[in-house]
């Protein structure tokens, strides 16, 4: 098993998005009378052969809206900084994928401040989303072509059907206004959570700091650090920690108070296996307890206090430590 497989990272291809710049407009007087009042763009000619309501879709009005529903105590397939949303209206279905706001950084401007989003749609014509959904589960080329990937085989091992697992869908009014505004995202002013307080599901933790976002494989190589590959059920905790650019590691099996794991540690065999010390060296948080069989340290403590959750990655975390 490589390190990359082991800590939940995969050489997967690039996925190319096409990024859609947004623009702020300032807000213009009116015109003073002395001057001359700003012609008004001509009407957009409609488009031939295709249905009048799809002209502008910004009139549609939509009755249905399907978004990621975090009850589900599944974590996003898609990372923490990109959603899914389908609408449908007068008969048509629209998925919409968004890449919220990552910061862009340029050696030769350290003051400038810049993020870029990206945002795709497909639009099924006379389809209802019901029947739209199960198209796209059965499809993987439109779901790349939602994606933007170019080739079916850089889908990786996720398709449409576990996002579309995670949907929750509601009944809108007529008004587009009226239309939810997705899944709240995290704010630098909100304390995180406990991992106590975290719906089950598999994770990923990194000693490293990263705003609540997803997390490239090349990053967490580049910022190293170290990585805790865990599944969540009820207060019970199972999964592997060590350094993200090392095979070096422990399972860890144990009960969940806060952002504390206390439980059982089974470590790799290494000159750093040291009874009643941080293993792996210090700062690094795990604390083994009493060498009570073979390469088992019970009550061995993970203390998570100050480290950043990115997305859950691909690969799954252990069922058990033996």
């Amino acid at each position: 098993m490589t390190r990359l497989m082991r800590w939940g990272l995969l050489a997967t291809g690039s996925v190319t998005m096409a990024m859609m710049p947004t623009q702020s407009w300032a807000q213009s007087s009116p015109p003073s009378p002395e001057m001359p009042a700003p012609e008004m763009p001509a009407p957009e000619m409609p488009v031939p052969g295709l249905p009048e309501a799809n002209q502008n879709p910004q009139q549609l009005s939509f009755t249905t809206v399907c978004f990621y529903d975090s009850s589900t105590g599944v974590p996003n397939p898609l990372g923490q900084r990109a959603f899914i949303t389908i609408s449908e209206s007068e008969g048509h279905s629209v998925f919409r994928y968004e890449n919220l706001a990552n910061i862009v950084s340029d050696p030769d401007n350290l003051g400038v401040e810049a993020d870029v989003t990206s945002s795709r749609s497909l639009t099924l014509y006379d389809t209802a989303i019901a029947e739209a959904r199960q198209i796209l589960v059965d499809s993987p080329t439109f779901y790349a072509a939602l994606l933007g990937v170019e080739s079916v085989n850089d889908l990786g091992d996720i398709g449409f059907s576990e996002i579309n697992a995670t949907l929750a869908c509601q009944e809108v009014s007529d008004n587009i206004a009226d239309l939810p505004e997705g899944p709240e995202l995290p704010s630098d002013a909100i304390s995180p959570p406990m991992v106590a307080d975290l719906p089950d599901g598999n994770y990923r933790f990194t000693s490293a700091e990263y705003p609540e976002r997803v997390v490239s494989d090349e990053e967490l190589l580049e910022n190293g650090g170290t990585l805790f590959l865990f599944r969540k059920v009820g207060d019970t905790i199972t999964g592997t920690f060590g350094y993200i650019d090392s095979e070096i590691g422990a399972c860890l099996t144990g009960n969940l108070s806060g952002n504390t794991v206390t439980g059982q540690a089974y470590t790799d065999d290494s000159g750093s296996t040291v009874d009643g010390t941080t293993y792996l060296g210090p700062g690094s948080f795990l604390a083994l307890g009493e060498n009570t069989q073979g390469d088992r340290y019970e009550p061995s403590v993970l203390n998570l206090e100050g480290f950043s959750r990115i997305n859950a990655g691909t690969v799954l975390p252990p069922e058990s430590c033996r």
